[in-house]
């Protein structure tokens, strides 16, 4: 049951939000690109490649964390098969690349204990919508194994990988609702670089989940600066006055 909410749309963002993507996927799912790129040419061992990923990520998550680890280790000229030096390191990288962001996930996955009694108390009372950004099938795949859509009214899946960002996703779903004042428009996620600053830049009410592999990752400006910050999603049932079953 909700009393008095200020809010009428609420997009959320998936990983790491309603999906807890760094327990559930994220170590398999960097291991099985450092085994791509080692498999491609990198000179290094995959533990080693492991943990100099990880190392990067923490000192420069904004930054290109494949390219950054084939810079490092460098590739093994023996393995090029006639290709240039730059090609063989484009190689390399997109293999660890493409291998992160392009899986077949495999279940089970389940979302964050109380995030669905969350949305179905939201559903009757709010317009919600989905924005997640990866590969679409990859990003699919996820949606179809947690079963969500139907908590939606409308699912968005950004390519990332190509290029894409949420400003026109989050730009559209303003536009559909053109009637409503962009300060009942609430966007929750644990990107600041993403959603958070793309909402922000609309006028929207931001708030950051501050969890898993994006923690570390502050606030650069005022456009990637939350209203609220939690550690939860549950915890905007204190934020919406929200009592679940």
């Amino acid at each position: 049951m909700i009393a008095a909410s200020p809010f009428r749309v609420v997009i959320f963002d998936l990983d790491d939000t309603l999906l807890d993507t760094w327990g559930q996927l994220v170590q398999p799912a960097a291991r099985e690109a450092c085994e791509a790129m080692v498999a491609a040419g990198l000179a290094a061992d995959v533990a080693s490649a492991l943990e100099q990923r990880d190392l990067i990520f923490r000192r420069d998550p904004r930054g290109d964390i494949y390219a950054a680890v084939v810079a490092h280790f460098g590739v093994d000229p023996s393995r090029a098969k006639g290709k240039a030096e730059a090609a063989h390191h484009q190689q390399v990288r997109d293999a660890g690349h493409d291998a992160y962001f392009k899986r077949d996930v495999r279940g089970p996955l389940s979302l964050f204990e109380g995030a669905e009694a969350l949305l179905q108390a939201l559903k009757p009372h709010h317009h919600l919508h989905l924005v997640t950004s990866g590969s679409p099938p990859t990003q699919r795949q996820k949606v179809d194994l947690l079963a969500v859509a139907a908590h939606f009214d409308d699912l968005h899946f950004v390519n990332s990988p190509a290029g894409e960002t949420k400003d026109a996703a989050l730009a559209a779903i303003r536009t559909r609702y053109a009637g409503v004042d962009a300060s009942a428009f609430l966007c929750v996620g644990d990107r600041v670089d993403r959603e958070i600053r793309a909402a922000n830049r609309l006028g929207m009410i931001t708030c950051r989940v501050r969890y898993g592999e994006f923690a570390h990752l502050d606030a650069a400006n005022e456009e990637e600066t939350p209203h609220h910050e939690i550690t939860q999603v549950t915890e905007l049932q204190a934020l919406l006055k929200i009592k679940t079953k």
